[in-house]
């Protein structure tokens, strides 16, 4: 199955928690575990994860108006429907979320550097600096060496 790390937000995919437990059986299985206890209608499918533009997005992706939205005006990132920045992406952008803010800045990214070197770039963000372990928006600790990472709750550039 291919993983796609790219989304139609702008969302790094890369850094999220589904994803990354996806790449691992037995963490997906400890994810499941910690989801399944607070909602025992969840099921262990409904986590797994190939990314938002995949054919397997999770449970929280699979329903998403900003990706049905998307793919309805047939373009592959918001900043290319003349509707950018629309309503549903500045609302899910200040949403309570810290790694949502940074979705319109990484669509003028995308649109001035190429995916490529976008998603090149935020491979790099999204490792820690002196293992290159993948982390999520939210883990402070890089969990193979211990260095203290800069969360998507940390970055200058959330308004």
């Amino acid at each position: 199955m291919e993983l796609r790390k790219d989304s139609y937000c702008g969302l790094f995919c890369g850094a999220c928690p589904f994803f990354i437990e996806n790449q691992n059986k037995q963490t997906l299985n400890k994810l499941y575990q910690k989801f399944s206890a607070n909602n025992p209608d969840i099921q262990m499918e409904d986590l797994e994860c190939s990314g938002c533009k995949s054919n397997n997005p999770s449970i929280y992706c699979k329903d998403c108006d900003i990706k049905n939205c998307a793919r309805n005006m047939n373009v592959e990132f918001c900043y290319q429907c003349d509707h950018f920045p629309c309503s549903k992406l500045k609302k899910f952008r200040n949403d309570d979320s810290p790694h949502h803010s940074v979705i319109l800045k990484n669509q003028e990214t995308i649109k001035s550097i190429g995916i490529k070197n976008w998603l090149n770039n935020q491979k790099k963000r999204w490792s820690c600096d002196n293992c290159q372990t993948t982390f999520t928006w939210y883990t402070k600790v890089c969990p193979n060496c211990g260095n203290k990472l800069v969360t998507a709750s940390d970055e200058e550039d959330l308004i």
